[in-house]
């Protein structure tokens, strides 16, 4: 089996007493990375200091959260990260920190580490330990740190001059966005009309760009979430507040599971009690969820206030942040929603490199989406450039954000309410969302809706309306993103369990988007239900013989 490819972060560790922040500060601006401390991340996350978390659930607990929190950074890139001083202690966690990147080790000389823990900051992590107690941790653990890359001798040294070795050591070189010019589309709704900026490296902008478009707004409220928060919260509240906005942030839990009521109805808790009114801003800062429920709570907070998608995430870019649609989950996916149109869409594709190429992966099935709705040069773009996306080179990333979104504000231009064109951007939704809703949202949208799209093409195919070269163009592609290993543990009596509740169904038809061509696709409701059985159940078969050709053979 092939090994997994290092990343390349820097993960900084070390024993108490260290101020990795400071260090990882400085290292992540002269790599143009971003800075990111896995214990602030864990504190955002579960609304507790560290100290208080270890004293409500016990340091076992805190461990846990530890290995879980960092697992889900794991691919993660160009970032410099910080550990806190037990986090090399467990193996699970040195094996992550390792495919993560360069793991480097700060190392302090004992008697300066004691007498940095006398800093107040350290207080709640040492409490009720001696010196004595520490320096004997320090000596039955400090081995565990023996499997970075590099050791750093910071003892009498200024974080600068560790930064300077930490480059030197291991040959780093700041990360380099092409330079690429700003463009500006327009979503055409008469006077609900609003423009879509996009461009590299422009969030520093974000203050001075909104100063001049609403001279009015003194009060902006960001919701976003707490990873986001900590990778680009500073740079969007420092623009902001520059402008001389006053700004809150107010972090949602991550995950489609937390697109609901509940959640909403913290955001409009949050905004009630700073007296917020229909004067200010809502910016959604992340990806396609936040988006959502953002959205959805402009739209009935005090009879409907602005508010501006600021897209972290491919997907949001190139769909989700653009045309209005906001909703949340209700014993399904989007069953409360309407739409409901941003005064601004404000996309920064310099942010997209710290995406996790996975991520990058959801992006590129919407886009090959487009392509075969709408568009042969945008599906050959993609096909042509897919090792540079896959990479996640920021100038092809850039071109199909610039694409996909005038393709966007076109549709939507057109069919705002999707009671035309606009549906059949609907294309793999019908196994898509099945697949979403079978697994509780445990397989991503894109996923789902790269399944979907590759069911639709073979059904276009079985019914005679799409040739067999353009079929096997389209598979090739969509394969190519993700491979069909993964959905091998479907079964499909649950997908088609699933699937005859669907609303589409009527006297055993089911309306779905097909493709006919790339570029062209049908809206038919006369698709035998009993079709998409077999071909679901074929796909299924074929994913399986693919895991076993794939499989390492036995000796």
């Amino acid at each position: 089996m092939a090994r997994r490819r290092r990343g390349n972060n820097v993960v900084l560790i070390g024993f108490l007493g260290i101020d990795k922040a400071k260090i990882g500060t400085i290292l992540a601006e002269r790599l143009n990375y971003r800075y990111l401390d896995l214990d602030q991340l864990i504190e955002l996350r579960s609304n507790l200091t560290i100290p208080q978390f270890i004293k409500k659930f016990g340091e076992g607990n805190f461990h846990v959260r530890e290995r879980r929190i960092l697992s889900s950074l794991t691919g993660l890139r160009n970032v410099v990260l910080s550990t806190g001083s037990g986090a090399v202690f467990q193996a699970t966690n040195r094996a992550r920190m390792r495919t993560m990147g360069k793991v480097v080790h700060l190392k302090l000389d004992p008697t300066a580490m004691l007498a940095n823990l006398d800093d107040e900051k350290y207080r709640p992590f040492v409490k009720g330990k001696t010196k004595q107690d520490i320096l004997r941790l320090w000596e039955r653990k400090h081995n565990l740190y023996s499997f970075a890359d590099i050791e750093v001798d910071i003892t009498g040294r200024s974080p600068e001059a560790v930064a300077s070795e930490i480059i030197d050591k291991l040959k780093l070189s700041p990360f380099q966005p092409t330079s690429l010019p700003s463009n500006t589309i327009t979503v055409n709704l008469d006077t609900r009309s609003y423009d879509i900026q996009l461009g590299v490296g422009i969030m520093k902008g974000l203050g001075s760009t909104l100063r001049e478009r609403f001279p009015d707004t003194n009060t902006i409220a960001v919701i976003t979430h707490p990873l986001v928060k900590l990778l680009y919260g500073d740079d969007v509240r420092d623009s902001l507040e520059t402008a001389g906005f006053s700004v809150d942030f107010f972090t949602i839990p991550e995950g489609e599971k937390f697109k609901r009521l509940d959640t909403a109805e913290d955001i409009y808790d949050f905004l009630m009690d700073r007296y917020f009114d229909n004067t200010g801003l809502l910016i959604a800062l992340g990806g396609g969820m936040v988006m959502d429920i953002t959205g959805f709570v402009a739209l009935t907070y005090k009879r409907g206030v602005r508010w501006i998608p600021v897209p972290t995430t491919f997907m949001a870019q190139v769909d989700a942040a653009i045309g209005g649609k906001v909703s949340l989950n209700r014993r399904g996916k989007n069953i409360l929603g309407s739409y409901y149109q941003p005064s601004l869409v404000y996309s920064d594709i310099e942010v997209l490199k710290t995406l996790p190429i996975n991520d990058i992966k959801e992006g590129l099935v919407e886009v090959v989406k487009y392509g075969i709705v709408m568009s042969p040069e945008l599906f050959e773009y993609v096909e042509t450039h897919l090792t540079e996306l896959l990479a996640g080179d920021l100038t092809p990333l850039y071109q199909l954000v610039d694409k996909s979104s005038q393709l966007k504000a076109k549709v939507v231009s057109e069919d705002e309410h999707a009671k035309g064109i606009r549906q059949t951007l609907m294309l793999g939704h019908t196994v898509g969302y099945t697949i979403e809703s079978v697994t509780r949202h445990r397989v991503s949208h894109g996923k789902a809706t790269n399944l979907g799209i590759l069911a639709a093409t073979l059904i276009a195919y079985k019914m005679g309306l799409i040739d067999l070269d353009t079929t096997r163009r389209i598979i090739k592609l969509l394969l190519n993103i993700y491979p069909a290993g993964w959905f091998i543990k479907f079964h499909a009596e649950e997908i088609e369990t699933h699937l005859r509740q669907h609303k589409r169904i009527k006297d055993d038809k089911i309306s779905m988007v097909l493709p006919t061509k790339i570029g062209a696709v049908t809206i038919r409701d006369d698709v035998p239900v009993k079709l998409v059985y077999e071909v679901f159940r074929d796909m299924v078969m074929l994913a399986s013989f693919e895991d076993i050709a794939q499989s390492p053979k036995e000796a």
